[in-house]
């Protein structure tokens, strides 16, 4: 169980039930980028029958004048002898401001004049309610086996009002050319159900051991959205004004079926060979959205979809050892195949149904070689293929229209592949360890959404295998500890390259200006966490800073954060108490955007809860024993 849901710090966790501690390198499992790693903490047993669990609750303020946030949890299990049974209810909610300008200028654009600017500006306000129950069974007949049957249902509400205004302005005759105003609400409900079986077994004492998960779920989804849009001088010669009302109404319900199983096996003392089957199936998905323009149905804007998607992973694992050497090589297999069909009516009302049938299929090799110096030191290489999965509605090359914005996906795209290569060295002392990492990093077929100009005010969305690019940088780690003292300091730096022969090639197709973007960049952030404990007291601080990220398109503004946090043991440790605030420092640079594109410069600022300092506190009581790891069981994978 990741100990965040267990506890909240490492430190909070009470020494005298931890058995051992366990370093596990992730690649050597399942394949991977080969640079990260899992820390296992594991717990001794609670081995008293009877009634236990853990109530606890986070409420959070933004404004001091409401709970802007706030997660609370009920958990109960009972032990009787080799079983437990579980009951987990949980009600969390969050109310959310956020606003944004966004100022666009064209240049050499073929559409709309050089001397036209767009101002666009947007501020929503949204509640949120999410509402749980689940109950769970564990049976465990001995040390070497332990079954987990679970079912959960799940609630989530909310509601939200927005306002957005467009406006064109002719520079040259300071005069207003278009304008678009909207006041839009809109409001959602989403049940979900899942139940699922956990079963693991240890077969001998040399780390032969098999681990199986079988899940079923569904999720629903219901939602409205009205809004009231004033359209002014479009096109000026033509029109001067016009009003109307929009109402969209969308549902669909999707269910998925996952399976999988990891079985590892010792072929001799240092050699050992792991395979891991994973399946994943969601199917008869059904969405449906309708469109309405004062009342009346507008079949040209209207979605229906109906696909599944299987999704199948084996991976394949050899590692040895020899003296001083490790050795770990991997395939994972995979296989995405996508089968759907979407209807829709065009232009001039003609009503067709047009089929998705792709199929994605990938071998992706992975490595990792280490070298032992001593006990201390540790050399390690490790290299890597991934990618990501396809998504139906990205593959799709109807132009949905949906007032000034329309969408399209691209039945011609491919799925990216990253080529990674990391070369570390570690060094771990007592008190205090450090590690480096290079790395160099190649992707291909890079997905993004290119907006294109189709007239002054409606925007084409569609997504294009638009670049690729390189990475070269290094991590750097550090962590010491004085008596009751610790600190960690993290930092990633990089430089990037694109290749910018393909944003080239796709302004030609599109008839499109082509702004050349800085090939080259310079990425990094750091990242600091500071920890005091003296018996029942901890206090903790993190702080971050983010440099200019650059894409490659433009650049997002670089920015620091704060958290604090405090926290204090009562009535023999069971009662914990808390007070804690983030995003302290948010607000100290400006939250903005840039991009030359295609014959556009955008600017925008953003703003709301997101960026505003926060002030919470916590509370969580362990009944009887306390915490059997069951917070969170709710049959979710």
């Amino acid at each position: 169980t990741p100990s965040q849901l267990l506890y909240p710090n490492l430190l909070a966790i009470p020494v005298d039930r931890v058995e051992k501690v366990e370093l596990i390198d992730a690649s050597m499992r399942r394949g991977g980028s080969g640079n990260g790693g899992i820390i296992n903490i594991k717990l001794k047993k609670i081995t008293d029958d009877g009634l236990s669990g853990v109530l606890s609750t986070k409420p959070a303020t933004i404004s001091f004048k409401n709970v802007d946030q706030s997660s609370n949890l009920v958990n109960l299990n009972f032990k009787k002898k080799n079983t437990i049974f579980v009951s987990n209810s949980n009600l969390n909610t969050n109310n959310n401001l956020y606003g944004y300008t966004l100022k666009y200028t064209y240049f050499n654009n073929p559409i709309i004049s050089d001397s036209i600017t767009q101002t666009n500006n947007s501020f929503s306000k949204s509640t949120n309610y999410f509402l749980s129950q689940s109950f769970g069974y564990l049976y465990q007949p001995n040390d070497v086996t332990k079954l987990t049957f679970s079912i959960g249902g799940f609630y989530s509400k909310g509601h939200s009002s927005s306002s957005n205004e467009s406006i064109q302005k002719n520079e040259i005759l300071n005069s207003y050319r278009n304008s678009i105003f909207n006041n839009s609400e809109s409001q959602w409900r989403e049940p979900s159900g899942s139940v699922g079986v956990n079963y693991w077994h240890q077969i001998d004492t040399n780390d032969q051991y098999m681990e199986a998960n079988l899940y079923y779920g569904f999720n629903g989804s219901n939602s409205t959205d009205n809004t009231i849009q004033q359209i002014e001088y479009l096109r000026s010669e033509l029109i001067d004004s016009i009003s109307r009302m929009d109402s969209y109404s969308s549902n669909f319900f999707p269910q998925y079926l996952f399976f999988d199983v990891f079985y590892n096996k010792p072929l001799t003392k240092r050699t050992r060979f792991n395979v891991y089957y994973n399946f994943s199936n969601e199917f008869h998905k059904k969405s449906r959205q309708r469109v309405y323009e004062n009342n009346i149905l507008k079949p040209i804007w209207n979605k229906d979809d109906q696909y599944y998607e299987l999704n199948q992973t084996i991976s394949l694992r050899l590692g040895t050892q020899y003296k001083k050497w490790r050795w770990d090589f991997g395939l994972n297999i995979d296989d995405q195949y996508i089968n759907g069909s979407y209807r829709r009516v065009d232009d001039v009302g003609h009503d067709s149904t047009r089929l998705i049938n792709k199929n994605f299929f990938k071998l992706l090799p992975s490595f990792v070689m280490a070298y032992t110096i001593n006990d201390e030191q540790e050399i390690k290489l490790s290299g890597s293929v991934t990618s990501d999965y396809m998504y139906f509605d990205r593959l799709q090359d109807f132009v949905y229209k949906q007032n000034f914005k329309w969408y399209s996906g691209n039945s011609t795209l491919q799925p990216p592949y990253y080529y990674s290569l990391y070369f570390g060295y570690s060094l771990s002392k007592t008190n205090w360890n450090g590690a480096v990492d290079l790395f160099y990093s190649y992707s291909d077929n890079y997905n993004r959404p290119v907006i294109l100009q189709i007239n002054e005010l409606i925007t084409l969305n569609k997504v294009y295998n638009i670049a690729e690019v390189n990475k070269l940088g290094a991590n750097f780690s550090f962590w010491f500890k004085i008596k009751r003292f610790s600190a960690s300091i993290y930092s990633n730096l990089y430089f990037q390259k694109y290749n910018i022969n393909k944003f080239r090639a796709i302004a030609l197709e599109l008839n499109m200006p082509y702004t050349t973007p800085d090939e080259i960049h310079f990425n990094y952030y750091i990242y600091a966490s500071m920890s005091y404990r003296i018996k029942k007291f901890t206090a903790q601080s993190t702080i971050y800073y983010f440099g200019k990220d650059y894409d490659e398109t433009g650049l997002s503004n670089g920015y620091v954060n704060l958290s604090l946090s405090m926290n204090y043991r009562f009535l023999k440790d069971k009662l914990q108490l808390g007070i804690g605030a983030r995003n302290l420092l948010r607000s100290l640079y400006p939250n903005t955007n840039e991009s030359n594109s295609f014959g556009v410069f955008s600017v925008s600022e953003s703003y709301g809860f997101g960026y505003q300092p926060t002030l919470y506190i916590s509370v969580r009581y362990d009944l009887n024993f306390g915490s059997r790891n069951t917070e969170y069981i709710n049959g979710k994978k």
